[in-house]
């Protein structure tokens, strides 16, 4: 089914207007697809693509967006420095927008990334808070996906009753 939306996405992205924020936005679309079938390569170049559209709209909230996208790609390439620059620049757009739910996305990626690089206190902050904010959005699936991460760094710190209690 990813194949068919990204075959649908390029030929709506093909038929829009050069200059519009919806082009901005079937980019960033596209570049998680190609994320999601590790087209990496690929998602950068779209997500690049969408952060060139908006700059040029002045469009900030399209720009985290396209940023947090790029920061998927790099960061399923193991490049954690980059990527959490990036995270962290997607999430002052997002602040500054507005925009919880992206909020949320990047403070859980950081927190995931965090993990991969053994610093498992800033981790254990960071799934925390991203998980409370997934609740509050009633984000069910991303809360339980913040909660075995939490399950695994707990585990990872000894706390042996804390990780079962979030695997329950």
């Amino acid at each position: 089914l990813l194949t068919e939306g990204r075959s649908w996405l390029s030929r709506a992205i093909d038929a829009i207007d050069a200059t519009s924020a919806e082009k901005g936005e079937l980019l960033c679309l596209a570049a998680s697809f190609a994320s999601l079938q590790d087209e990496l390569a690929e998602a950068q170049r779209l997500a690049n693509e969408a952060f060139a559209l908006d700059r040029e709209l002045g469009d900030a909230h399209g720009s985290a967006k396209a940023v947090f996208r790029l920061a998927e790609a790099v960061h399923r390439q193991g490049h954690l420095d980059r990527a959490e620059d990036l995270y962290r620049d997607a999430l002052e757009g997002y602040t500054q927008s507005r925009d919880d739910l992206g909020e949320m996305l990047c403070i859980g990626n950081l927190g995931m990334l965090a993990r991969q690089r053994g610093d498992l206190q800033q981790a254990a902050g960071l799934l925390n808070d991203a998980r409370r904010r997934a609740i509050g959005l009633g984000e069910q699936r991303i809360a339980g996906e913040c909660t075995i991460a939490m399950g695994w760094v707990q585990l990872g710190l000894g706390d042996l009753a804390q990780s079962r209690v979030l695997f329950e």
